[in-house]
Parts: structure tokens; sequence; C-alpha cells
């Protein structure tokens, strides 16, 4: 699945052939759909949010600006932002 392109991957995700798993979020982890992806899913992300799926500064920045998220969903996804990232160098 992680050799497809991103327009195909996303009409998976539409049309819900890419459900959210761990199978499936460690596949789409290095795509450009990842944050589509877990807003997509946003309730079952929350629920088992860890620092493995904040790994890529691209995926937190797009996931802090959408807007399904409320504010404490977000304070949520901050908490969980690895500690490396967060305070690592440039």
């Amino acid at each position: 699945m992680s050799d497809l392109d991103t327009e195909r991957l996303e009409w998976l995700l539409e049309h819900e052939m890419l459900l959210f798993s761990e199978g499936n979020s460690t596949v789409l982890k290095d795509t450009e759909i990842f944050s589509k992806y877990l807003a997509k899913y946003k309730d079952d992300f929350l629920q088992s949010i860890s620092e493995c799926y904040l790994s890529n500064p691209k995926v937190i920045i797009s996931l802090m600006g959408n807007a399904q998220f409320s504010n404490s969903e977000h304070y949520l996804i901050i908490g969980n932002i690895p500690h490396s990232i967060l305070f690592g160098n440039r």
C-alpha cells in the first residue's frame, strides 16, 4: 500500500477503504495523507494517541491547524508530541 500514489490513497481514504488500525497507521505514517487519515478517524486516533503518531513535524502542524479538532483535543495532541521534536535542534 505504501507504493500507491497520493491520489489513490486519498481516494481509498475518502471511500472508507482505509480503516483506522495499527497496521494501516504504520504503513500510512510515511505518506502525504497521514494527517488526513488521523483527522478522518479522529476519535480512534485520540483514544489511542501516542508519540508514534506524532513523529513528523508536518503531520503535527497539519493536525494543529485542523479545525476538526477542539482546543482540548489540540492540547491532547500537544501533550503527546515527542520531546525530541518539541525541544530538538532543527
